[in-house]
């Protein structure tokens, strides 16, 4: 499934909130292994290419996009966004497969 988010620069810092494009991120898939997603298991890290597992932008719809194979069972996952080239991490979000 493609996994598709966007990031923006925080209303306070640019009110316009541009659209960040950066080829040097890395984007970590986890499957949580809990209900509050406190024990994870690395499934995937993205890297910015044009390889099925790498990321890629879509400039016009203003989206990075990775794909990743989910569990054949519902399951709850974290993606992180990393800085790879600082090693931190910059956002997170989680999302549910329902089959």
């Amino acid at each position: 499934m493609p996994v598709k988010f966007t990031l923006r620069v925080a209303p306070g810092v640019d009110p316009d909130e541009p659209f960040v494009y950066n080829t040097e991120l890395a984007v970590k898939i986890f499957q949580c292994l809990n209900t509050s997603c406190s024990t994870v298991s690395l499934k995937q890290t993205s890297y910015y290419g044009m390889s099925a597992r790498d990321y890629r932008i879509d400039n016009a719809a203003e989206m990075y996009i990775t794909n990743f194979k989910t569990a054949s069972k519902p399951a709850k996952y974290k993606v992180e966004i990393w800085r790879a080239t600082q090693n931190f991490v910059i956002g997170s979000f989680y999302f549910e497969t329902v089959k």
